[in-house]
């Protein structure tokens, strides 16, 4: 499993490790088995572009209103909901937040690159949880944030992971408060959210950051629930594409690769992604490709500046077709290589095409994923 994870070559390349904080035991310590093991695997394929990160669920009961780690199962965390960090806890959990880049490394010789302010602030289930109003959060960061900054080395603050992206900037949400507040933009590193709810797969774009926006913004859990190749392709081209994001991350990898013998199709899609576009590559503009319908191909298209290598991702949700592309500039491609993933095509490598001009045309599978990769 590791290795179709984390290696670039036999694998897909992924490089961001997100792993929970649990604190039911009134320490902060590692949810579950996987985050040393797999943060261990990232860093020795990815190297320094391997960044493993931290989120927590819930403080302890003790520092709770509803004095215990789990949320009200209400769903929503109303202005009521108990299941809240308390006030005067504040300096207590961020202080033992601050101690967790520690027990980290002493287990697994990595140094967190980044801690989470709180998972899902704006969900109030039955499981570990805890609400933040917008206000409250950006209280908590003003007193996380020199805490981790003091580390050594310092670990950057990334916030506010919301369930719903249509929480991340809309009206006075979470974003927008932080970005408000002088000390908790300053603070904050990474802007981050989840993918779920009205702004999920069925749809083509998600809400963009302001132009004044100067923080990384990362994707950091959705779960498609299809492990077909279109669903969690469109999802990583509308982050991209619309949502200006960084980095992208899918859930957990039970659900992601179930059976690490046979992996879906989805696991190839990501890689059409991963295995491509890394750390020190841009998003280039796309004009002229129609956004609006599955029918029609979604564009995104990235560059690494220092050598010039373009990646184009293509997701084709209809029926095989043929598209004409055209690399703008003065140092085009002499050919690109399509790597096709369809639910039967695994990343196949497809014959080298020439590029004239800038200008190539190629033929779209019915439902795939295809990569143009070329270098000048």
């Amino acid at each position: 499993m590791q290795t179709a994870l984390w290696d670039p070559v036999n694998g897909i390349g992924l490089n961001l490790l997100r792993i929970g904080i649990e604190s039911a035991s009134g320490k902060s310590v590692i949810m579950g088995n996987a985050g040393v093991a797999d943060g261990q695997a990232c860093k020795k394929f990815s190297g320094d572009a391997c960044k493993v990160w931290a989120a927590p669920w819930s403080p302890p009961a003790s520092m709770k209103g509803n004095s215990n780690v789990n949320g009200n199962s209400t769903n929503a965390c109303s202005a009521t909901a108990t299941s809240r960090l308390n006030t005067s806890s504040y300096d207590a959990w961020s202080t033992m937040l601050a101690g967790f880049p520690a027990t980290y490394k002493a287990q697994s010789g990595i140094d967190l690159y980044a801690l989470s302010a709180q998972n899902e602030p704006d969900w109030n289930p039955n499981y570990e949880a805890c609400c933040f109003t917008s206000a409250e959060m950006v209280n908590f960061i003003n007193v996380l944030g020199p805490k981790l900054a003091a580390l050594s080395p310092p670990v950057n603050l990334l916030a506010a992971e919301p369930d719903n992206w249509s929480n991340f900037w809309s009206g006075d949400n979470y974003s927008t408060a932080i970005l408000a507040d002088a000390k908790a933009s300053a603070a904050v590193t990474i802007l981050a959210t989840h993918d779920y709810g009205s702004t999920s797969a069925g749809t083509y774009a998600r809400p963009a950051p302001p132009a004044s926006n100067t923080h990384h913004i990362w994707e950091t859990e959705c779960t498609p629930g299809d492990t077909g190749p279109i669903t969690i392709a469109t999802m990583v081209y509308a982050a991209f594409s619309t949502g200006g994001v960084n980095g992208w991350h899918y859930w957990w990898t039970q659900a992601f690769v179930p059976n690490a013998s046979s992996p879906p199709a989805q696991y190839y899609a990501l890689g059409n992604f991963s295995k491509f576009v890394h750390s020190g590559y841009y998003r280039v503009d796309v004009s002229g490709a129609a956004k609006a319908s599955g029918t029609v191909p979604l564009v995104v298209a990235f560059s690494n500046l220092s050598d010039g290598t373009v990646a184009i991702v293509v997701v084709n949700g209809g029926s095989a077709q043929q598209i004409s592309l055209f690399v703008a500039g003065t140092a085009w491609p002499a050919s690109v290589t399509p790597y096709v993933t369809t639910s039967s095509s695994k990343l196949a490598a497809g014959t080298a095409i020439t590029v004239t001009a800038g200008a190539f045309s190629a033929s779209l599978d019915a439902q795939s994923v295809t990569t143009f990769v070329g270098k000048p």
